[in-house]
């Protein structure tokens, strides 16, 4: 009968799985490299199966270490969890979630009183960050998909545009969307990294195709927030997010001079690192989430 496994064995190979590299590993769990390459060995020996093709710095799974990583992840997330459990317990506890700097100031800042009011044991720790950084948060909401396996990742929302602007802007106006409007219109410009952002030029071409307005005679900016600023100041005309501009569109600082809307190209995302994923902070703070982009 074989002895049991030491668990530290699982859980250095798990880390070398999600890093593909024994050094990172290490440095996740406070050893050496070669502690870790010591206990994947002795799992190895101990399951008979090679787990790791070893390529020079880096290590890639085998069918075999792909099968058992899929199977343990769980089971150590929730060993994870009981100890972090155990460690809260008589303390306040904390959650860090990371967000997109648009959807954190226009959306989700100023509806966070209303999740805080009703679970005054939780603490947030909210970092407002284009992109976050691999283990500093429990959440990230993100636009698009994140690259890694060992996320849990479910759609938030799929926004939408329309055009928008303060009232004063239209008042008095009869406001045709025609090549004439080029100087009022105000651009998002989300920057190299997006591909999937929808464009002025995007919106007239599904909505007012004969038209051909001069996308190089209005106003520039280079976040969502921005432009719904500039928009409710009476600057001009933004293509807005809805989600983004519920609070000022509800309020009657802006108002939609257009029902036709346009989809963003991707969804909002939350990801959570797998072994976070059932805790009992992360899914309430999931399912306030979810049913918060449902309000009308």
């Amino acid at each position: 009968m074989k002895p049991p496994l030491p668990l530290n064995a699982m859980n250095a190979f798990a880390a070398a799985g999600r890093h593909g590299s024994f050094l990172l590993a290490a440095r996740e769990l406070g050893v050496t490299s070669a502690a870790v390459s010591q206990l994947v060995r002795k799992l190895e020996t101990h399951l008979g199966k090679t787990l790791f093709q070893r390529l020079n710095n880096r290590v890639l799974l085998t069918d075999a270490g792909r099968t058992l990583l899929a199977a343990i992840a769980p089971a150590l997330g929730e060993l994870e969890e009981a100890a972090n459990r155990t460690a809260r317990t008589g303390t306040r506890r904390r959650l860090r979630v990371s967000v997109v700097p648009s959807l954190a100031e226009c959306w989700l800042v100023p509806a966070l009183p209303g999740f805080m009011e009703g679970h005054p044991r939780l603490k947030l720790d909210l970092t407002v960050e284009e992109e976050a950084r691999e283990g500093t948060c429990d959440i990230r909401i993100h636009y698009g998909r994140l690259p890694g396996t060992d996320l849990v990742q479910d759609d938030l929302i799929r926004d939408a545009v329309l055009p928008m602007c303060s009232p004063g802007f239209a008042a008095g106006k009869a406001v045709a969307f025609t090549a004439a409007l080029s100087p009022h219109l105000i651009h998002t410009q989300w920057g190299p990294s997006y591909g999937s952002n929808v464009t002025w030029s995007d919106w007239f071409q599904h909505h007012a195709p004969r038209e051909r307005p001069d996308m190089a005679a209005g106003h520039a900016v280079n976040a969502s927030r921005a432009a719904l600023a500039l928009a409710e100041a009476g600057a001009g005309i933004a293509l807005g997010q809805k989600l983004l501009a519920r609070q000022a569109l509800r309020d009657g600082r802006l108002v939609a001079l257009s029902p036709d809307e346009l989809e963003l190209g991707q969804s909002y995302v939350l990801a959570t690192p797998a072994a976070q994923h059932r805790r009992t902070e992360v899914q309430s703070f999931k399912a306030w989430l979810l049913n918060e982009v449902a309000i009308p």
